[in-house]
């Protein structure tokens, strides 16, 4: 038996995930550690788990894609919003139920930690930038200075 008990108050996404890289036996046992590693996490239930065939990225050389088509029983938004963060999938669709009701104390927590996850990721994408910046001015000095 599965981990969501109560089926008929859950919400049931269709969920898409992808991996990029090479080779290709690697690509797979990535994506196979991945979906293992979600069917363990709590307030969701995955009940279809189909990893495609690896399929060679065009116009590139010996780099490779695995798509997994995945389906979820989760216990509520919440979950399904964590999920969303956590797992990045390449797309999600809600299947059930066809309408979804929100209190306003729901929607601010929803939106207060979305927020927390987008300024997680903005102050790393401006460490980088920093970082990159700082790598490109000694890559020019070293060049300044083996030209004179």
């Amino acid at each position: 038996m599965g981990k969501i008990k109560d089926k008929s108050k859950a919400i049931r996404a269709i969920a898409i995930f992808e991996v990029i890289g090479k080779p290709p036996d690697f690509i797979n046992k990535v994506m196979e550690s991945f979906l293992n590693r979600i069917k363990e996490k709590k307030d969701l239930e995955m009940i279809k788990g189909e990893i495609l065939p690896v399929k060679k990225v065009e116009n590139t050389k010996d780099v490779y894609s695995i798509v997994a088509d995945t389906e979820f029983y989760f216990k509520n938004f919440e979950t399904v919003l964590g999920f969303i963060i956590d797992t990045l999938p390449a797309s999600i669709q809600i299947v059930e139920p066809p309408e979804i009701k929100f209190n306003l104390y729901e929607i601010n927590g929803f939106l207060s930690d979305y927020l927390a996850v987008l300024h997680k990721y903005n102050e790393a994408l401006n460490k980088l930038k920093l970082e990159k910046e700082i790598l490109i001015n000694k890559i020019k000095e070293m060049e300044k200075s083996k030209k004179d």
